[in-house]
């Protein structure tokens, strides 16, 4: 469990400097947003978040899991999300892997990232 209130466990934005890499906030904030936005706040009967974040030996590994409503794009939405976190995952590390997973009911996003081997700023 992450508690705010202590610097060493969570920062709200921008980049955290830990012990194994920089962890740059942008790429995990959309998907807790979404998962809030469009899963559990559009989901009738059984709501959920699963939210797992895991650093071990230089590799993030952070998956979240939320409950959706199985309900199409309405013409002339586009879904610009995604393609924005990639272009910024792109910009950013050298080792990076993402899966997305738009099953009926569960969106899931899997996201893999090299801290180790960034960008440098």
């Amino acid at each position: 469990m992450c508690d705010a209130s202590r610097p060493n466990d969570a920062e709200t934005w921008g980049r955290r400097r830990g012990q194994n890499g920089d962890v740059a906030v942008f790429a995990l904030l959309p998907f807790v947003e979404n998962a809030f936005k469009h899963g559990i706040s559009e989901t009738r009967f059984d709501s959920f978040i699963d939210i797992r974040l895991q650093i071990k030996k230089g590799i993030l590994d952070f998956r979240i899991e939320n409950s959706k409503e199985n309900i199409p794009l309405l013409p002339g939405n586009k879904n610009i999300g995604l393609p924005n976190v990639k272009r910024q995952l792109e910009l950013t590390y050298k080792e990076y892997a993402m899966d997305v997973f738009d099953e009926e009911k569960v969106f899931k996003v899997h996201l893999h990232i090299n801290l180790e081997n960034h960008v440098e700023l």
